[in-house]
């Protein structure tokens, strides 16, 4: 007949707990995939660098398409003067006021800084659907740049080989 065992008790000692500290505040500068599932909970928990005017709401939704974990969706949803990421998007939210689509390539350039958004655009590689002109863009500037906090851009990696985009998928093989 099965038993339950009495709870362990575990002590540590002082080295130990300040080796754990430096093995979180190394795992906090670990980098972060762009479009993983860690880099939408970090882009989530930072405060957003948009400040848009009180009062305005509006959706804008970024599509990434031929990422390595398939397509991409998030949204920046603006109310109350405020900004937030919404990852994932539920697939029965109502129309975005602005929709831009694009390919990882795409993305990735304008994401790391290599491409400009305006470049992007005239060339076709960003599509958009929607209204433009719904969205608050900081201080009257109309790109097309996530509102990625800068401590979590100092951590995006653009590498595919920075790991899976999902919690607790396995590391792809070489």
């Amino acid at each position: 007949m099965w038993r339950p065992r009495a709870p362990m008790m575990f002590t540590m000692t002082d080295e130990e707990a300040s080796r754990g500290d430096r093995d979180r505040q190394r795992a906090s500068r670990r980098s972060l995939r762009f479009l993983s599932a860690d880099w939408f909970d970090m882009v989530m928990a930072a405060a957003s660098p948009w400040a848009p005017a009180p009062g305005r709401t509006w959706v804008l939704e970024q599509v990434v398409e031929g990422t390595p974990d398939g397509t991409v969706r998030y949204r920046v949803e603006s109310s109350s003067g405020a900004c937030q990421i919404v990852w994932p998007v539920d697939p029965q939210a109502p129309q975005a006021d602005l929709s831009v689509t694009c390919d990882w390539d795409t993305a990735v350039g304008v994401a790391s800084g290599e491409l400009n958004a305006g470049v992007a655009l005239t060339q076709g590689r960003l599509k958009l659907r929607g209204n433009p002109l719904a969205i608050d863009f900081p201080d009257g500037e109309t790109t097309f740049e996530d509102p990625v906090p800068s401590e979590v851009r100092r951590l995006t990696s653009f590498s595919v080989a920075d790991g899976p985009a999902m919690l607790g998928e396995p590391r792809p093989r070489r």
